[in-house]
């Protein structure tokens, strides 16, 4: 039996038709600036993450709460800290109303601008 992969076409450099080396590159450094996830998404995931696999015997949400809030400053980027709109997005996270994709929104709606106090 010959493997699907070996019975493609090659260039006479053994290349697959359109594997250009330089092409490939620069296609895939244009797809991961347009997809790289910002410091929002990727503490909405370890939030997410936290909340639904509850690491910790008792308060998960509280320890997600910290980690993704100590996350977003050590980012550089400030979010309003106040525990109750944290508290009712940990509620939707958990009911399973929220994509990780939301919660970043959420996230990225509680920024703070302006200097640190």
């Amino acid at each position: 039996m010959r493997w699907p992969l070996r019975t493609r076409r090659r260039d006479q450099h053994g290349r697959a038709p359109g594997a250009e080396p330089a092409l490939r590159l620069e296609y895939l450094r244009d797809a991961l600036a347009e997809r790289t996830p910002d410091a929002y998404w990727r503490a909405a995931a370890l939030l997410e993450q936290i909340i639904l696999l509850r690491p910790l015997p008792v308060r998960s949400e509280l320890f997600a709460y910290g980690v993704a809030a100590a996350y977003l400053e050590a980012s550089g980027e400030r979010v309003d800290t106040a525990y109750e709109p944290w508290r009712d997005l940990s509620r939707d996270i958990q009911a399973l109303r929220l994509t990780v994709y939301d919660v970043a929104d959420r996230l990225r709606s509680w920024r703070v601008t302006g200097p640190p106090d």
